[in-house]
Order: C-alpha cells, then structure tokens, then sequence
C-alpha cells in the first residue's frame, strides 16, 4: 500500500526486531533499486519504564508491568540479525536499518531536530502506552507522506488502553481521518491513511 508513497518507515517500539527485520526485508523485495528508504527502529531497549494514569492498572498476564516487554536480552540478536541483512543484500554499504536508543517521547523530537528532511510512508505504532503514542503522533505525523499509513498495534485492545486515548484524541483534533482494520488479523488492530 506503500511502495509508491515517497519517505523511510518508523517502528516505535521494535522489542525483538521481528516487525523491523520484516520492513527491512519487504524494501529488499520490493524497492530494491531505491537505496534511500530506511526503516528507523525506536526503542529504550529496557521495557517499560513508568505508566501514566490513562494507561490503565498493570497486567503480569499482559507483561504490562514495569520492566516488561524488555528487549535488552534481544539486543544482541537483533543487531547480529541486521549484520548479517546487511551482508546479503543488493547494495550492502548503504544502511537500510537504523537503531535510535531512548524513551520515544525523548527521542523522537529530537530525531526531527537532527533529521529535517526525513519523511514517512509508514509509522507502525507499538508502544503500546499512552505518552509514547501522544507525542509521536504529534511529532511524526506531519512528516507522514500523502498517502502514508500509520498503523496502530494495540489500538482498542483492553489490556492497552493508553494507545487508544492518544490515538482517540489524535482524531479528535483531525477530524478527516479515519480509521480502518484489516479483515484478515487482529495486528496491527487499526491504521489510518494520511
């Protein structure tokens, strides 16, 4: 849905790297003569840190705990996994995965201050939580290309229901957009298209 809409793509909260591996594997497939998209995996790479009120009570059974979905045990595999990518790719001295470290409410905004230019075909949003949601959406979805997709990992999932707020009150300020599901799987629960 995105192979002619212009930008890199962002995944917000990249735990094991599954998600970011299967962007970075779809661009070799499929825009393999177009070297500039990249695909940035934000993440603290510790799980989470805090909740906010508008996030719900925490869930052992969910992970939604703090500490939980850490990643830091992953880490190594993933940027194993992503020299090895590298290695096996059209044009492998050309960086297709870029890792960004940090709180996403932190990084993000910063990210934009040292990347003007950058734009988005596509935002995959997992972080699940409510801040993380909220800011990014704020930052990131005026760089969303026409024709761009946001999609929305825990969006009216019970268990998330600070992603829900912060994309609720997202649409609330752009009343044009509209959210859709995927017939076919339950994630990501929803997306929108700019």
């Amino acid at each position: 849905m995105t192979l002619e809409v212009p930008g890199d793509i962002a995944e917000l909260g990249v735990f094991r790297g599954t998600g970011l591996m299967t962007w970075a594997n779809l661009l070799e497939s499929y825009c393999i003569g177009d070297r500039t998209k990249v695909v940035w995996g934000f993440d603290n790479w510790k799980g989470f840190t805090s909740f906010e009120l508008q996030d719900g009570l925490e869930n052992k059974n969910a992970q939604k705990e703090i500490g939980g979905f850490n990643p830091e045990v992953y880490y190594k595999e993933l940027v194993d996994a992503i020299e090895i990518f590298d290695q096996d790719r059209f044009i492998p001295n050309k960086p297709r995965i870029k890792l960004q470290d940090g709180q996403i409410e932190e990084i993000i905004p910063k990210f934009i201050e040292e990347n003007p230019g950058v734009r988005f075909s596509l935002i995959h949003f997992d972080c699940d939580l409510y801040t993380p949601t909220k800011v990014a959406l704020k930052y990131l979805y005026p760089l969303l290309s026409r024709g761009g997709i946001m999609l929305f990992d825990e969006y009216g999932i019970h268990d998330w229901p600070g992603e829900t707020k912060a994309v609720d009150e997202f649409l609330d300020e752009h009343q044009n957009l509209k959210l859709r599901t995927f017939s076919w799987t339950n994630s990501p629960a929803a997306y929108l298209v700019k």
